[in-house]
């Protein structure tokens, strides 16, 4: 039919509902369901698919379909991009954002709504950018970050692979945290964070090792 616009089949990994009204709200999309390994996800709403090893037989009767993966840790998250084949991940950008056409960005990125993304940012593979959080200009993130809702990345900040940064949290200009560290929610980090360390506070500080 002229005009009907072409969708592409999504199903997504966990069942998380924030997610599904990500992929509800992009018109090209269509929801099919989701894989988690909880067969009581099920509803009469959202159809369970099976778990992360159904997937090549769901692929099967599903030819053409995508995975939109939105889950933390980061570690986790790569796992599920080598469970499910990076060629088969989708990247979405929430049409409730606003992201300058003057980035670049791997495969996998998903972008929430309410999320502001400015020019000359650079994201590698499998970034997540939740509700609210901005990341403002030339700043570059690794492989596999996570900013969560409301968190703000300043300018020329620099983030390494696997890194989260939490909720509300503030990362000042020419700021580099480090891979694998984890921001506390809240926190305004002004000084670079080192690789693997969890930083919290006003201003962030590292936590001593336990």
């Amino acid at each position: 039919m002229n005009g009907q616009i072409r969708r592409t089949d999504v199903a997504v990994v966990p069942a998380e509902w924030d997610v599904a009204d990500l992929v509800e709200s992009v018109p090209e999309l269509r929801l099919v369901g989701f894989f988690d390994p909880d067969p009581a996800c099920h509803t009469a709403e959202f159809l369970r698919l099976g778990a992360d090893e159904d997937w090549p037989e769901v692929r099967k009767r599903h030819p053409g379909m995508k995975i939109l993966i939105m889950l933390d840790p980061p570690q986790l998250r790569a796992r599920l991009f080598d469970n499910y084949g990076i060629d088969n991940i989708l990247t979405v950008l929430s049409p409730h954002a606003h992201v300058s056409p003057r980035i670049t960005h791997g495969p996998g990125l998903v972008v929430q709504r309410g999320a502001v993304i400015m020019p000359q940012v650079h994201m590698g593979t499998g970034c997540t950018i939740n509700l609210g959080a901005t990341i403002h200009h030339e700043c570059r993130l690794g492989d596999f970050v996570s900013l969560a809702p409301g968190s703000r990345l300043l300018g020329s900040v620099t983030v390494g692979d696997y890194a989260y940064v939490g909720s509300g949290a503030v990362v000042l200009p020419n700021v580099r945290i480090g891979a694998h560290a984890k921001i506390g929610a809240g926190a305004v980090v002004n000084r670079d964070i080192p690789d693997g360390c969890v930083a919290v506070g006003v201003p962030a500080k590292p936590l001593a090792p336990k």
